[in-house]
């Protein structure tokens, strides 16, 4: 099994008339016997999924979120986070493997993040209102293979989306989207030396309508 400690100190508070909401936390997290899952071939071409312990591992970080009240109808908001997160002491027996892994980056674990937005809502004819949303979020690179083969780095990028809804009387919502407005393209690598290699592609630039009728 596996255990962890987690200390974490945060921040919860309004201000400028409570227009104004700002969150904040720092963390850290040890873990003993950390468990990884990692995917390998055996001896007689079958692909197994092994789970294996790390001596140690450690995750720290820092997260805030602020939201504002800039005008009537009109919120903008905000989040970032950081992540340091790497194994203090992991050795492995697994054939393929590296016998020290303390080295290699953890997985799915971009360093850095943040994202911002607006939304933008006001009432039409009776019982109705409009909502108006434009989001950016953009995330580090990161790893996706345990042994960090090159083929598995996805890079860095920055994702678009924005929404208009009709809401009438809550209980009929018309909504139209675009999500990944700049048409962002990556693909998350799984890697099963010898036999196979294989990827996913995100989705690409996409537009839509959905109707939501609640009774």
């Amino acid at each position: 099994p596996e255990e962890v400690s987690t200390t974490e100190l945060g921040l919860k508070s309004t201000w400028w008339d409570q227009r104004l909401r700002v969150n904040a936390a720092i963390f850290t997290s040890d873990y003993s016997d950390k468990q990884e899952e990692i995917i390998v071939a055996d001896a007689g071409g079958n692909v197994d999924t092994v789970v294996v312990n790390a001596s140690d591992a450690t995750l720290s970080g820092a997260e805030l979120e602020i939201s504002a009240a800039l005008y009537e109808g009109l919120t903008g908001y905000m989040q970032g986070g950081y992540l340091d997160a790497e194994y203090d002491e992991f050795r492995t027996d697994v054939p393929g493997l590296p016998a020290d892994a303390s080295g290699l980056e953890m997985r799915n674990s971009p360093e850095f993040t943040y994202g911002a937005g607006l939304n933008y809502v006001h009432p039409i004819f009776q019982h109705s209102e409009m909502s108006y949303d434009v989001t950016y979020n953009w995330r580090d690179d990161y790893v996706t293979i345990f042994d960090n083969d090159p083929i598995g780095e996805v890079d860095a990028a920055g994702f678009w989306n924005a929404n208009i809804d009709l809401l009438y009387k809550e209980m009929l919502t018309v909504s139209i989207f675009g999500r990944n407005l700049g048409d962002e393209r990556f693909n998350r690598t799984v890697a099963i030396p010898p036999i196979s290699t294989f990827s996913q592609w995100n989705e690409p630039r996409n537009y839509g309508v959905t109707v939501t009728y609640e009774f």
